[in-house]
């Protein structure tokens, strides 16, 4: 016996819609995709992760080199490099990786004298070209010891650059980052840079910032970062160090979406 089924009016209707539901569905899911490989749609205001895809420091740097390898970076995504270099005399000159990002020189400096040499540079490239390694170079024929963190972030725009300020410091127990006034809700990201690895540090000031990995030099020069999310003001941060030493401090801020 054979089985016959007519659709009424109604069922016809409800089978279009199913296929033009399900072709509206397929464009979604290509979106989504594509928003995925690029870290957001352009203009659309997704909601983003606060805290960063990756964390990472490096060390093992020879001659005027700081080679760092990491996993791979997310396209689109923006990437913070803050390193430290044993050394009062040199600055790092700049930063290369095979994706030929632009890396934006926002912060450098270093201590003017003798209790613990230390040089502190922090760098970003927005809208990065997924990378797994990276080159920090000091000026040719300077051989100091270098260490870095490197931190990935898919919150800030594309392009989010609101300030940076730093802190030639001082021989004493308080190391700040210098002090920055942003002008929206911002990613904010200060570090210090001191003489003595060894030297204990107080968790930062205040309480609103979250302490990064911490990275130290071979030759034992010490540092430490920390990040935000803040509405537009004035800020820094702050740490104690357990003995005086020379310092100096940084501070970026990137715009959010």
């Amino acid at each position: 016996m054979r089985f016959r089924a007519k659709l009424s009016g109604m069922g016809r209707l409800a089978c279009v819609y199913a296929v033009v539901c399900l072709a509206a569905c397929q464009d979604l899911f290509h979106l989504e995709h594509l928003r995925d490989a690029t870290g957001s749609a352009a203009g659309d205001g997704a909601a983003c992760t606060e805290t960063p895809r990756q964390d990472v420091t490096g060390v093992a740097s020879t001659a005027n080199q700081l080679h760092m390898t990491f996993s791979a970076t997310k396209p689109g995504s923006t990437l913070v490099l803050i390193v430290a270099t044993a050394t009062s005399s040199y600055n790092v000159d700049h930063v290369a990786d095979a994706a030929a990002n632009l890396w934006a020189h926002q912060v450098s400096l270093r201590t003017a004298t003798t209790n613990g040499t230390a040089a502190l540079d922090i760098f970003y490239a927005e809208n990065a070209g997924s990378i797994t390694s990276l080159d920090a170079l000091l000026p040719p024929g300077a051989q100091k010891s270098m260490a870095a963190s490197l931190t990935e972030w898919q919150c800030p725009t594309m392009t989010p650059f609101d300030g940076a300020a730093q802190d030639p410091g001082t021989t004493s127990t308080s190391a700040t980052s210098g002090s920055l006034v942003t002008n929206a809700r911002d990613l904010v990201i200060g570090a210090i840079v001191f003489g003595d690895a060894q030297a204990q540090t107080s968790a930062p000031m205040p309480a609103a910032f979250v302490p990064l990995t911490p990275f130290a030099t071979a030759s034992q020069t010490g540092a430490r970062a920390a990040y935000a999310w803040q509405p537009p003001g004035t800020f820094q941060v702050q740490w104690m160090l357990s003995s005086s030493l020379d310092w100096v401090g940084g501070i970026l801020a990137l715009n959010s979406r």
